[in-house]
C-alpha cells in the first residue's frame, strides 16, 4: 500500500488540484451562463422596444388612413 502525503487540510496535492479545477470549470460555466443571459435580456429588451414603436406606427396609420378616407368622401 503506497501512503501519499496529506497537506493541514486533509487533502493530498492530486485530490486538491482536481477540486480546484472543478471549482474553476463551474466558474467558467457560470460567467459563461451569465454572459448568455445579459446579452438575451439586451435582446429581449430591445425587441420589446421594437414593438412598442411598431404598435405605435400602426396605430398612427390607421388614424391618418381613417382620416384620409373620410375626407375623400367628402
Amino acid at each position: 500500500m503506497r501512503l501519499t502525503r496529506v497537506s493541514s487540510t486533509g487533502w493530498s496535492g492530486a485530490a486538491r488540484h482536481g477540486i480546484m479545477a472543478r471549482m474553476w470549470t463551474i466558474l467558467i460555466v457560470l460567467l459563461i451562463v451569465w454572459a448568455a443571459l445579459s446579452i438575451l435580456g439586451f435582446v429581449v429588451k430591445g425587441l420589446l422596444w421594437l414593438a412598442l414603436i411598431g404598435i405605435i406606427l400602426f396605430l398612427a396609420t390607421l388614424v391618418v388612413g381613417f382620416f384620409r378616407q373620410k375626407a375623400g368622401k367628402d
